[in-house]
This record gives structure tokens, sequence and C-alpha cells, in this order.
């Protein structure tokens, strides 16, 4: 049996909690999750997908500390658990915490990393590497861009394991009044450009914005959707410039997800580093349920993002943070023939059969038989 350990969870997590439940959901056929997303945040939407959730209902750190120590002694006894797979740095802080006073037992521990982790200078962070540095843990990451910060800054070696895998299911397709207004605005434009996660300075939706506005002549028949937690302070400097063909889904549950990915047209990710917060994208998870739905994606130069793409698709990568660069890879995108649409979906069918879950599972299970 293992245990995973996120402080996140979906459906409006971001790539934290998406990894933990593609991993407990299809990599790992025994596994108990342990979330400190409290119940308001997630909706508990995912109870009925074949995953055992155990979340917090509470906020605040000492409450979410409470809840996990508590839980990681009740489940290691009950369940003799002695793998145990975090997700984020937080959960590892409070983990390696209980696990010094509560446990002092030998087990084996895995760390999933993602990025800004490990560069960011806030107490959480710096406490965190401390910690990873003193400890045997197991170090995997998302992408050899993580893998550079982890050398740098941890000075351990790490396995690029990439979970990539097709988008999730419901198996549920209830209509609902959200997904019926989608719909009717989806049915008014010629075409859909979809960028999914958190509405904030590191996800760089203020660059779609302004793309718009300039160049209103060029898009006017395209619809620009953003799915995901809006991160009210950095909105609020931008929703007085919203122009109409843009459509912000603050939440959503993973039925009106499915409906996104399906009927959109391109994927666009225009991530870059966050100087104010000193967050990076160390891997796009959005990104690859984009190509596994069959959507054309568009991303920027920062980080790991380009490495999703993998080979054949540099056209579609434009230089980070530079908004005329995007203008210039968007353009020739949508403007694309049908039959060079057709000649790299083929492509981007080779590249989905390379993170498929087969793929993912087999390196995961090969590096916790070690």
């Amino acid at each position: 049996m293992y245990l995973i350990l996120s402080s996140e969870f979906p459906p409006h997590s971001g790539g934290i909690g998406t990894c933990a439940y593609k991993l407990s959901k299809n990599i790992l056929d025994q596994s108990i999750v342990l979330s400190a997303a409290s119940r308001s945040d997630s909706k508990n939407r995912l109870d009925k997908d074949g995953v055992d959730i155990i979340r917090s209902s509470g906020r605040g750190v000492f409450n979410r500390f409470l809840f996990f120590v508590f839980n990681i002694f009740f489940m290691i006894k009950k369940y003799n658990i002695n793998k145990v797979i975090i997700f984020d740095h937080r959960s590892f802080v409070f983990f390696s915490i209980a696990d010094f006073f509560l446990f002092n037992k030998k087990r084996s521990v895995y760390y999933y990393g993602h990025g800004s982790e490990f560069v960011k200078t806030d107490f959480a962070s710096s406490l965190f590497r401390f910690f990873l540095r003193k400890s045997d843990a197991t170090i995997l990451c998302n992408s050899r861009y993580t893998k550079g910060l982890i050398t740098s800054t941890i000075r351990k070696d790490s396995y690029v394991v990439l979970l990539g895998g097709e988008m999730f299911k419901t198996s549920r397709v209830e209509k609902t009044d959200e997904l019926n207004y989608i719909h009717k605005k989806y049915q008014k434009y010629n075409k859909v450009v979809l960028t999914v996660g958190r509405v904030d300075n590191r996800k760089g939706q203020d660059m779609i914005i302004n793309l718009i506005n300039d160049n209103l002549d060029d898009f006017r028949d395209i619809l620009f959707v953003l799915a995901g937690p809006v991160n009210k302070k950095f909105w609020s400097r931008l929703k007085s410039q919203v122009p109409e063909s843009v459509l912000v889904l603050n939440e959503v549950d993973l039925t009106t997800l499915e409906f996104i990915y399906s009927n959109s047209d391109f994927y666009l990710q225009p991530s870059r580093f966050d100087s104010d917060n000193g967050e990076v994208e160390g891997f796009g998870i959005a990104v690859c349920d984009a190509i596994h739905s069959g959507l054309i994606p568009i991303v920027s130069s920062h980080g790991g993002m380009s490495e999703v793409l993998g080979g054949g698709l540099e056209q579609f990568v434009f230089e980070e943070n530079n908004l005329e660069s995007l203008a210039q890879v968007l353009r020739s995108t949508i403007n694309l023939q049908q039959g060079e649409v057709e000649e790299y979906r083929q492509l981007l069918s080779r590249r989905a059969s390379e993170l498929s879950w087969e793929n993912s599972r087999y390196k995961f299970e090969r590096i916790l038989r070690l």
C-alpha cells in the first residue's frame, strides 16, 4: 500500500495536484491520498472516480500540519505502509517533522519535484530544501530542466519521470448551466484557443489579454478560454482590459475540463519566470493533456515547457515573455492549412504515445523497486 501526500488536489489545483491524482488513479493500484486541500476547495468531486482520498476540513498551516500528522500516523499504523510518495514541498516538511518525532522507523520516501520549490527563497521552500538535503528520500522530477535545478541546489541526483498519459476521464457527462453557457460561447467563434492553469503572473495570461487588444483584427474570430483559479490581485489589474473574446472559467470540474479540451482547436501556455515570487514552470502537465486531446500546443521557451513537445514541433515554441514572438507563432499556427494541421497531428499522435501511461508506469515502478 502506498501513501500519497499532496497539499493540493484537483479539480483546480494545477500540476501538483493533477500529478498526485494521475498517479493514484492510473499507476499505483493500491494507494491512499492525503490532501490538505479543504473539501470546500476541491468540492469533493473526485471521490467517486475511484480514488481513495482523505481531505483536510480546516484551513491554515497549523490545521493542515495537524491533519497530516494525525492521518499519516493513523494510515501508517493501520495499513503498515512502507512507501510514501510526496508531491509538494510543504507536505514534505510536514512529513519530515512527523516522521522524526512520531515514527522514527525506516521507510521508503519518494519526493516528486516540480521546479519552483528548488529556487524560491521563502521560509517554507528554504526549510524544505534543508530537510531534503538531510533525508535519504529518492528524488523524482518532471523534466530535465527541473533535474538541473535539483542538481544545483540540493546537490543530489534525481530521476526524470514524466507523469504524462491521456487526460483523466470522469465517465460522467451531466449537463450543467455552466456547460450549456460554454457550449453556446464556443459556437459563436470560428476557432478556440485554450489555456488551463492558475491565472497568475507565472502562467502569463496577461500576455494573452495584451495580445488580443493589440491585434483585434487578427483575432476577432478566435475565442480564448482561460480555465483555472484566478489570483485576485493579479486579475484586478487586468479585468477592465479583458475583451469579449476571452472566456474566464475560475473553477472547473472534470466534466467541464473534458468538454473544453475536446472542443478547442489550439492550446496556449505562455508561462514565464515570475520574478516577484521566484516561481518557474518546470513542466506543463496541462500541455500533455492537450496533446492527448489532439490540440496543437503553443508554448513559451521557459523552463521545461518545450520538453513536452518533443522533436518536430519547434515552430510552436515562442520566446519567453515576448509578445511579438507570441503573436507571430500564434498567427502562423491558426492559419495553418488543413493538410498541415493533419501532418502536425500525426506528429502529436506519436508524441502522445511516448507520453503514455504505459511508459510512466514502467519508469515509476522500476524506481519503486530499486
